[in-house]
């Protein structure tokens, strides 16, 4: 755990080491970044985009399935 940690750390991602943790409630956020460090992901930049069509339209999108999709295929 501690080379990877380190490794982790060179990389500028911040790491810490935990005793006693309930393994059901964080398997999933710790398999899905298991992945990322081995695909290397891990270094990949995030983008998060926002879209802003009023809102009306975005809680039309974001609440209604059928415009969802139509979004979607544009």
């Amino acid at each position: 755990m501690g080379l990877i940690s380190k490794n982790l750390e060179d990389l500028g991602v911040e790491t810490a080491i935990e005793k006693n943790v309930d393994i059901d409630d964080k398997y999933e956020s710790n398999l899905t970044f298991l992945q990322y460090l081995i695909n290397g992901y891990i270094q990949k930049k995030k983008y998060d985009l926002h879209f802003d069509f009023g809102k009306n339209k975005n809680e039309e999108i974001l609440n209604d399935k059928n415009e969802y999709e139509k979004f979607k295929k544009d």
